[in-house]
């Protein structure tokens, strides 16, 4: 009886002492994965760290220096470093309601610049344009500018989450030579560049004259500006403008919206508008209606010598879909939910507003205002508008909180 017992006993002790072991070894296994855990999160933010600094000293991102590796599951389109995004605007007249549309679509293009490269906005202006830009705009939304070395750079001392350049391009000696062009090239049909619109809808064909080198932003080196995003003030923009130079053809002369009627809203190929004046000068303006004015020179192209071309050799050529909303033709699509569905992507919207009235489309536009449209087309306009400035160079701002280097700058050139 007694063996029994002790043979009971040693089993029991046996038990307990594989049950003590196994447990150690959990806690063992525990700590070790928790130590894993440790490592793991520090490698990730030292290596968060050094993306940040990477970038912030040397201009670089860290999928630049990683290019297997994103910060986020969408990868953002972007450029390289040194390929600069290019935007123009041109602007004649010194109307109030016309500098209010300019206000709201450039709100739009500085919250949509690239997120890793640079941005330069060219602005084309009259000498009445000029003096308004310069003397009234800049001023009051940039209050603290300061001058720099250079005498016509001033730095608004406004941050922003990647380096903004805002050129102001005084072109009135010029537009006398520009209407002698247009006269000639049209063989008289085209005489004046005042029309139901202003001069300023014209200073797009000759961008290439005043558009053709301009400095990197640091300013220590030149490079010749290739292709220029050009869009009206009735434009607003939804998403990242790198996404428009990314898609497009390099060897095209314009990207347009569509093959018809708008080229509010064009990616300009700079080095090719000689080529565009010289197919101009090849076509009789004067067996067209020329009731566009200032597109019907793009139309002649599209209609006299691209319409029996295949896509690809067209000189004039399409915007994919997202960036490809505008007024004058999808008009019929109102109601919100079908506009969604039409375009479940959106880059940007033309509204087509302008002509020989000055107010500011988006404080009267039917497809901002109208009950049906306004909850669908007039989200982009409505948003930019009434957003104040102080919050949108807050939201500028914040969004490159890692890096107290990039800001917007002024130039007159």
């Amino acid at each position: 009886m007694p063996r029994l017992l002790q043979a009971k006993a040693a089993k029991e002790a046996k038990a307990v002492k594989e049950a003590e072991e196994t447990a150690k070894a959990d806690s063992t296994n525990r700590q070790l994965r928790l130590y894993q855990i440790v490592i793991a999160t520090l490698v990730a933010a030292c290596f968060y760290h050094f993306s940040q600094e990477y970038e912030s000293l040397l201009g670089l991102t860290a999928t630049d220096v990683f290019p297997r590796i994103s910060r986020s599951v969408h990868h953002v389109p972007t450029t390289n470093q040194n390929q600069l995004v290019h935007v123009m605007f041109g602007l004649s007249g010194d109307h109030d309601g016309f500098f209010a549309e300019f206000e709201v679509v450039l709100k739009s293009v500085l919250l949509n610049a690239p997120h890793h490269a640079p941005m330069e906005v060219h602005i084309m202006t009259d000498q009445a344009a000029n003096q308004k830009l310069t003397q009234e705009v800049w001023p009051r939304l940039f209050p603290n500018s300061t001058p720099t070395a250079s005498p016509t750079t001033q730095t608004t001392n406004q941050l922003w989450y990647t380096n903004v350049t805002l050129t102001n391009y005084n072109v009135e000696s010029h537009l006398e030579e520009w209407r002698n062009q247009l006269y000639n090239k049209t063989r008289g049909i085209f005489g004046s560049l005042d029309n139901i619109h202003t001069v300023g809808a014209y200073f797009r064909l000759f961008a290439h004259k005043v558009i053709s080198s301009h400095y990197y932003y640091d300013h220590n080196n030149t490079h010749k500006v290739d292709r220029v995003l050009y869009m009206d003030t009735d434009v607003v923009v939804m998403a990242n403008l790198a996404v428009v130079f990314r898609e497009a053809p390099t060897t095209t002369e314009w990207m347009l919206q569509i093959s018809w009627l708008c080229d509010g809203f064009a990616l300009i190929h700079l080095p090719q508008m000689d080529h565009f004046w010289k197919l101009i000068e090849k076509i009789d303006m004067s067996k067209r209606d020329n009731q566009f004015h200032d597109q019907d020179l793009v139309l002649a192209i599209q209609e006299s010598i691209d319409v029996d071309k295949p896509v690809s050799q067209r000189h004039i050529q399409n915007m994919s879909k997202p960036w490809d909303l505008y007024v004058t033709r999808d008009w019929p699509i109102q109601k919100p939910a079908d506009l969604f569905r039409y375009r479940p992507q959106l880059g940007a919207i033309h509204y087509n507003g302008g002509a020989s009235d000055k107010t500011a489309y988006f404080t009267k536009g039917p497809f901002i205002n109208d009950e049906i449209a306004r909850p669908g087309w007039g989200i982009a306009a409505n948003f930019f508008r009434d957003l104040p400035w102080s919050w949108a160079f807050y939201m500028g701002q914040s969004r490159g909180y890692y890096d107290s280097n990039t800001q917007i700058r002024l130039i007159s050139a």
